[in-house]
């Protein structure tokens, strides 16, 4: 069985899906490599030492995590946001 030779179209065709091929596979590459440092930024994020129960960070995360002393997490808090309001 004998193929025909394929037209200009159909040539064209083929490189065009090619073109989108590589386009996919070039973006596929750059998901991965992003994932890649995503990854490497948390491990990094995640070494870092946990703040201080007392540090307006923690404070405040007691805050939006409605943990049971949230109304003693919000007067230190504030307390601690004036005095850092006064020093700057």
């Amino acid at each position: 069985m004998k193929r025909s030779p394929l037209t200009g179209a159909q040539l064209r065709a083929i490189q065009d899906r090619n073109i989108v091929n590589a386009d996919a596979l070039t973006l596929l590459r750059e998901i991965k490599r992003l994932r890649g440092i995503l990854n490497n930024a948390w491990q990094v994020f995640d070494s870092l030492p946990a703040e201080p129960p007392n540090s307006p960070l923690a404070l405040l995360t007691r805050l939006v995590n409605n943990e049971p002393s949230v109304k003693e997490s919000r007067a230190k808090y504030e307390r601690i946001s004036g005095i850092e309001r006064e020093r700057r």
